[in-house]
């Protein structure tokens, strides 16, 4: 299987789930370093940082620690143990085997972990583990494989491992490290608020598998992000009782807070993306913060409002009268990568902030000096222990509150001169993230609806993101009576294996949703937070003489899916997805029809009167939403077809790129009870082939972009120039 390295500069900054070990190992993966000796970004303030986070670069030179830790969330062992002191004694095991170097986990209660965040085995010996940390009782029910990721000599971090040690699932962070002064203590570990302002710190009553954000890759510097979603991550500090920070300056003193990441958010309000917070959410007092927030649009019916509905702005969250009036809105952009510092000089009660190098504020709490600040430190936590939204990749704090230029320099400069992913994809151009919306501890969020662009679907017989590694296809070999066997994502293609157990005819049994696509998107609630689960409900499925056939070496070399009239791939249970009647849609398909030239014959096909394909005449395509639109697309030729619906009542169709601006189609909500491949029924049976289907949604504001251009141009670098 090949690999290509795709240009995806015309397309604005992105970020996606998980991926990038073969990138490096073939020599195609992204630099980032000068030659010479590394400099960290906390090197260039004068006293460095206490705190010092990062997914993806050295902050400070001489640090030789791992720079996060992820956990693999299948299980490596289920079952019945407990731990007294540091020995852990197995009662029953259910699947795997207890082993050196796992992760502990098993369920709490309220406020209380059965073990503290992180337990790890060491010194196993037969059904007795020795365990790192001490603690008078706990249950554990699983344990976790987890991999330490460290650095380059160059300061960038080692994509070398995690692909081989996240195959088939994806990746969780378990662990950001603190490169910082302050050492261990600060470490951020996966934690969650299970009672919301009650007073409960931190913990992971529930799983690790559950708190833990998700590992994301950002396709466009081919760097790591943590991301949260029904989940935190705080210092050792706030994972449980009894421990504490180190180093982090008190209140009424200097302190400078940095943020980097994405200005992803989704909701009329929030704070602490990452900085310090407070250590008793039960007893909330004035100014016991500092962090980095966001805010997007206004009517938020509250004090955290940009200035118009469809901007997004940025302030510092001191959980004090004056929080959070937003210093400045930046811009309307949905999404992209950007530095935010705040600095809280004591002797002015001045409070500054810097927005990508420039000083876009400067203000003084006019009640709160910040004197009552604390010192847990956390991200994706709002003041009142609410859940959310975070795309991390680095941040800092220090008690230098002088020019940090350089330091920030340092950080933006490290992303811009990296390369995108080897392994982008169509969904890495039309989709963002694998969320829905969230339901907040107590924090008022819970009603939120979806604000990230959503991949309704997306099936193929190679990877369609540069995150993915999940399960891809599952088939039949010696024309289904053979063996069974499912293929998943390894380094960046399909599972080579595939084409030696397909050297006879293989049936496809399963095609496997490679979008994250989760919850009611048309609705004003989202149905609930699946946050770190892969949903199945869009996977599809055939049996006996409905199953298609996998044909190897088929268009530019690679693998896809051939229906000879009486084939289909379809859903199973009620699918997940729609779109709603103002927000855009992108229906997009490479297939062609290679006869029945004069019977409809749909690639895609819902009960909703939602459809792509070929029209019941010969040479030309079709595509539906509400209304029909048929235009020439030649037979027996693969083709790109695509359209993309705008929200109102009018939407653009492509050919081969060649976009076609029509106002047939009709606003509605989408609801499905089927989607299928190729037909459905015995009704729009294609006789023709399919190499991929991808389906996005987008919802932020009204009027956003139109990724069908983006995933037509990464599609001919996949699969060659179309027609062909």
């Amino acid at each position: 299987m090949r690999r290509l390295l795709l240009t995806l500069a015309a397309i604005a900054t992105l970020f996606v789930p998980g991926r990038a070990q073969a990138d490096m190992m073939l020599g195609l993966g992204a630099t980032s370093a000068a030659a010479g000796v590394h400099t960290g970004a906390c090197d260039t303030i004068t006293g460095g940082c206490a705190a010092a986070h990062s997914m993806s670069q050295k902050l400070v030179a001489s640090y030789a620690g791992p720079a996060f830790e992820l956990i693999n969330p299948a299980p490596a062992w289920t079952g019945t143990a407990s731990i007294s002191g540091t020995t852990l004694t197995v009662a029953n095991t259910a699947t795997g085997a207890m082993a050196n170097g796992l992760a502990l986990s098993g369920a709490g209660s309220g406020a209380t972990p059965a073990v503290k965040p992180v337990t790890y085995t060491s010194g196993c010996s037969s059904s007795t583990c020795n365990v790192n940390i001490s603690q008078t009782a706990a249950s554990v029910t699983a344990a976790y494989s987890v991999l330490n990721v460290g650095f380059q000599s160059n300061g960038a971090w080692d994509e070398s491992t995690w692909r081989s040690f996240c195959a088939g699932v994806m990746c969780l962070v378990e662990k950001v490290f603190n490169q910082g002064s302050g050492g261990s203590a600060d470490d951020l570990i996966a934690s969650q608020t299970s009672d919301g302002v009650s007073g409960g710190k931190l913990n992971c009553s529930a799983s690790i598998i559950v708190c833990a954000p998700m590992f994301i890759i950002d396709a466009v510097t081919d760097t790591p992000v943590a991301f949260t979603v029904s989940s935190e991550m705080g210092a050792w500090a706030d994972a449980w009782s009894g421990n504490s920070t180190s180093g982090l300056p008190a209140g009424a003193t200097n302190v400078s807070v940095m943020f980097s990441g994405f200005n992803l958010y989704g909701s009329g309000c929030c704070g602490g993306l990452y900085g310090l917070m407070e250590t008793n959410p039960s007893s909330i007092v004035a100014g016991n913060m500092y962090a980095i927030g966001f805010a997007n649009g206004t009517g938020s019916g509250s004090s955290v409002n940009c200035l118009a509905s469809n901007e997004l702005c940025t302030f510092t969250d001191l959980e004090s009268n004056l929080d959070p009036s937003p210093i400045a809105v930046y811009d309307t952009n949905q999404f992209h990568r950007l530095v935010i510092e705040g600095q809280y000089i004591a002797g002015t009660n001045t409070d500054k902030l810097f927005y990508n190098n420039t000083q876009i504020g400067s203000q003084s709490p006019p009640t709160e000096p910040a004197s009552q600040r604390q010192n847990w430190l956390r991200i994706g936590a709002g003041g009142d222990r609410s859940w959310l939204l975070a795309a991390f990749s680095d941040g800092w704090v220090s008690s230098n509150v002088g020019d940090h230029t350089a330091a920030r320099n340092v950080i933006s400069n490290f992303y811009a001169g990296r390369s995108a992913s080897a392994t982008a994809g169509p969904l890495d151009v039309g989709w963002y993230m694998p969320i829905h919306g969230f339901n907040a501890a107590g924090g008022g969020l819970a009603a939120e609806p979806v604000t990230i662009g959503i991949g309704m679907g997306g099936w193929s017989a190679r990877p369609l993101s540069v995150w993915y590694t999940g399960p891809i296809i599952t088939v039949q070999n010696s024309t289904g009576s053979g063996s069974i066997q499912t293929f998943s994502s390894v380094a960046g293609v399909v599972d080579p294996s595939l084409a030696m157990f397909c050297a006879s005819t293989c049936l496809v049994n399963a095609l496997f949703t490679q979008a994250w696509t989760v919850g009611n998107v048309f609705g004003s609630t989202p149905s609930a937070t699946y946050g770190n689960t892969r949903q199945t409900n869009n996977d599809l499925s055939a049996t006996g003489t409905q199953r298609p056939t996998l044909t190897l070496n088929s268009l530019n070399g690679e693998p896809t899916i051939h229906f000879s009239g009486a084939q289909q791939l379809c859903t199973t249970t009620t699918p997940i997805g729609g779109y709603h009647g103002v927000y855009p849609t992108t229906m997009s398909a490479v297939a062609r029809r290679t006869g029945s030239f004069s019977s409809l014959s749909q690639v895609l096909v819902t009960d909703v009167n939602t459809s792509l394909g070929f029209a019941a005449s010969a040479n030309s395509a079709n595509f539906q939403i509400g209304g029909t639109v048929n235009k020439t697309a030649s037979d027996s030729h693969w083709h790109g077809l695509q359209v993309n619906f705008n929200g109102s009542s009018s939407g653009t169709v492509y050919v081969d790129g060649v976009s076609s601006a029509t106002a047939s189609f009709t606003t509605s909500n989408f609801n499905p009870t089927y989607y299928c491949l190729g037909g459905h029924s015995g009704s729009g049976n294609l006789t023709g082939d399919i190499a991929e289907v991808v389906w996005t949604f987008d919802q932020i504001f009204s009027g956003a972009t139109n990724y069908a251009p983006g995933i037509y141009s990464n599609d001919t670098a996949y699969w060659g120039s179309l027609p062909n």
